[in-house]
């Protein structure tokens, strides 16, 4: 089967006063597949407090598409009616500009999230926890889910060769099976937090090294306990799902780090650089299954440590 994809939208702007600005828009998400469609309006407004002071607020309804595989179930090959995830989206931000050619922006928001596809059969899932795995129920798309939280971010560009950007949040999801048992998401991980840092100098007019370093702080998923005793005789990883998405995964910590040179002409530039991915080659987790040889269960973790050499030309 095949499905085309339209989305044209509107957009209108207006200065409603000397300090205030309008932006107002209306979009439209057709999927020709199974014939679901969406109106969704959004409307922001930004207020100028002073000229390096903005306060903004934002509202609109956003639709996601499935992944082409939650269409299709293993039990009746299809799920033909199933509608777009839907949410209702509200911002509320502060933008303060900075001396050095900087700013901090703070960011409250709130996600209402519907139409989530669910299953009667396995009563705690959600499309919401999905990865890359095919789903093996007959879904309805009457799951819920809820995202909150506040995000800050410090960004200084680029100055007397140095740049950095700064940025946390915290956060809560949520979500609702058939059941109705308000559970944790598998990526509520309650925070992040990412630092990029870098240094350039400047060598000739024409020849830049450069040095910067990035870390990345997660919080950890969620996993579903592993009913081990029945894991033994299916043969295969057995969920208690009942207990879905209760255990809570290590943080995620990656520290990457990347120096690199860059030669100009007047018509073309090379680069050559050196990254080093998980530089500390911290062992963060990826899962947990039944291992049928070994016969218990194994935490499988991520890449470590991964160096990268290359070399670009950029006319």
């Amino acid at each position: 089967s095949r499905g085309v994809i339209f989305q044209p939208f509107i957009n209108f702007q207006s200065n409603i006063s000397e300090n205030l600005m309008l932006n107002a828009g209306l979009h439209y998400l057709s999927y020709t597949y199974n014939k679901t469609n969406s109106i969704e309006p959004r409307i922001s407004f930004d207020y100028k407090l002073n000229p390096k002071n903005h306060l903004s607020f934002a509202y609109g309804l956003h639709s996601q598409l499935q992944l082409p595989q939650t269409y299709f179930s293993v039990s009746s090959l299809t799920d033909f009616d199933l509608n777009f995830n839907k949410a209702h989206h509200f911002v509320l931000s502060n933008r303060q500009q900075l001396k050095n050619n900087s700013y901090i922006k703070t960011e409250l928001y709130y996600q209402k999230i519907f139409n989530v596809p669910v299953s009667t059969r396995n009563k705690s899932y959600s499309v919401l926890n999905a990865t890359e795995y095919f789903n093996e129920f007959n879904l309805n798309s009457r799951g819920t889910g809820e995202n909150y939280g506040i995000e800050i971010t410090y960004q200084q560009y680029l100055e007397k060769g140095f740049y950095t950007l700064i940025n946390g949040t915290l956060y809560n999801s949520t979500y609702k099976g058939s059941d109705l048992v308000k559970r944790n998401t598998r990526f509520n991980g309650r925070h992040i937090f990412n630092l990029t840092i870098g240094k350039e100098f400047t060598k000739s007019k024409n020849r830049i090294y450069g040095l910067n370093a990035r870390i990345v702080w997660l919080g950890g998923f969620y996993e579903t306990p592993i009913n081990e005793a029945q894991s033994q005789i299916q043969g295969k990883t057995v969920y208690d799902t009942e207990k879905a998405f209760t255990i809570k995964q290590k943080d995620f910590f990656r520290p990457d780090l990347r120096v690199y040179f860059k030669k100009s002409k007047s018509k073309y530039s090379r680069t050559w650089s050196v990254d080093i991915q998980n530089v500390a080659n911290y062992q963060n987790v990826g899962f947990s299954y039944y291992d049928t040889f070994l016969k218990k269960i194994v935490v499988k973790n991520q890449l470590g440590m991964i160096p990268i050499l290359s070399y670009r030309w950029e006319f």
